[in-house]
């Protein structure tokens, strides 16, 4: 007997619940049991259904940002074709939308999508990406408001394992060069 079904891995995923399941002649155990999955598929499929990451549209906005707030840009270099793409953005970037410590943008290597660059200039995602020598997707690009580049790029994903190590090890490197910046520019 199935209890409980899930339609689809999108961020839209229906859960259907057997009506068979819930009819008042189970045991109370079952019940319980019963509501506790659903609640935690619940607390699964709201976590998944997290603010979309932006694409990258106006670098010179958000550059005002990161330098009046002292945050890095995050690019997420991705491509329509990668598999390992989407992997990271549901495991990992899905949840980190939110983080207050950076400003994470999409660019779609294989899009052209315009975008104004950090000197105010259009362009497009395929450009921006080839000025950073970005050929390989996923890669994670860590830049300041001059679009210079703050830390080493993440590229590829072999293991979700250490992932977090090295996001957060560039991560803190970017924010340091940052501060470093600021300070030197204060004196």
């Amino acid at each position: 007997m199935h209890l409980l079904y899930c339609a689809g891995i999108t961020l839209e995923s229906k859960i259907l619940i057997s009506e068979a399941t819930i009819a008042t002649t189970q045991k109370p155990m079952k019940k319980t049991l019963l509501f506790f999955l659903f609640g935690l598929l619940n607390l699964s499929v709201s976590a998944s259904a997290a603010e979309p990451i932006q694409v990258a549209a106006d670098l010179h906005f958000d550059a005002g940002i990161s330098r009046k707030e002292n945050k890095p840009i995050v690019f997420f270099v991705t491509a329509d074709h990668c598999p390992y793409c989407e992997k990271l953005r549901q495991e990992y970037f899905n949840f980190s939308t939110d983080d207050e410590r950076f400003i994470l943008r999409e660019l779609e290597l294989d899009e052209y999508h315009s975008v104004v660059g950090f000197d105010g200039r259009k362009s497009n995602h395929r450009v921006l990406a080839d000025r950073y020598g970005i050929s390989l997707t996923p890669t994670v690009a860590f830049v300041g408001p001059n679009g210079e580049e703050l830390a080493n790029a993440i590229v590829g994903l072999l293991t979700m394992d250490f992932y977090n190590y090295y996001f957060e090890k560039a991560l803190d490197e970017s924010i340091s060069q940052l501060q470093s910046t600021a300070l030197a520019q204060v004196k």
